[in-house]
């Protein structure tokens, strides 16, 4: 009976490892990634929708379903700079993938700043050290340098790829879906540099393992 006993736990303990939903990894993400919010400032974002933590608010999107959250932040007055976080699972093999992605601007544009990935493995997330898209480096900003000379016209100088790179070029997570969408998401930035672009945006595609395509 004992025996039968340890075996439950066990496959209890499995099931709820790979059972943990985005808000549960919501909490867990290292808190120097969105802002230095404490596990407790988070669980009051989550039930009340919004947080206001001295000159900044914080307001939050939940999809529980495919397992997404977006936080939006931005001042409460004054200044004009914002970030955009989301957090997405995918859930592959009895194991879970957790994607974490940032932007930050102002009135004069936005650009991409953070892109991170977990492992999640009970209630801790352990960072992926190995390549997520099978062909970039797992290092964010070589990865971007990577990305942006494949989206540009050969012979686009490198002081050219630098303005490009920040130029409303970020990634988006699956709200809805797997994959993994980079794209220039605003009209006008991209105009001023379209003669240079080969492509607006890249899909990366879920291969239910672990990694995108």
């Amino acid at each position: 009976m004992k025996f039968k006993l340890s075996l439950l736990t066990l496959l209890l303990s499995a099931n709820f490892a790979f059972s943990q939903s985005v808000i549960d990894v919501f909490y867990q993400l290292p808190a120097k990634l969105i802002d230095d919010l404490s596990t407790t400032e988070r669980k009051k974002l989550v039930s009340e929708g919004s947080l206001i933590k001295e000159d900044m608010e914080y307001t939050i999107e939940i999809a529980k379903t495919s397992g997404f959250i977006r936080v939006n932040q931005s001042y409460t007055a004054g200044q004009s700079g914002y970030q955009r976080f989301e957090v997405c699972i995918w859930n592959y093999n009895k194991k879970q993938l957790v994607g974490f992605a940032a932007i930050g601007g102002s009135n004069g544009g936005y650009f991409q700043n953070e892109l991170t990935f977990f492992n999640s493995s009970g209630n801790k997330l352990i960072a992926v050290q190995d390549k997520v898209f099978k062909t970039y480096s797992p290092d964010f900003n070589s990865m971007m340098d990577q990305l942006v000379t494949q989206l540009c016209k050969p012979g686009t100088t490198k002081k050219m790829k630098d303005d490009i790179k920040f130029a409303a070029l970020t990634f988006t997570l699956p709200e809805k879906g797997k994959n993994i969408v980079l794209r220039f998401s605003d009209d006008q930035e991209y105009a001023r540099y379209a003669k240079y672009i080969l492509h607006r945006e890249l899909i990366f595609t879920w291969n239910n393992n672990g990694r995108f395509e």
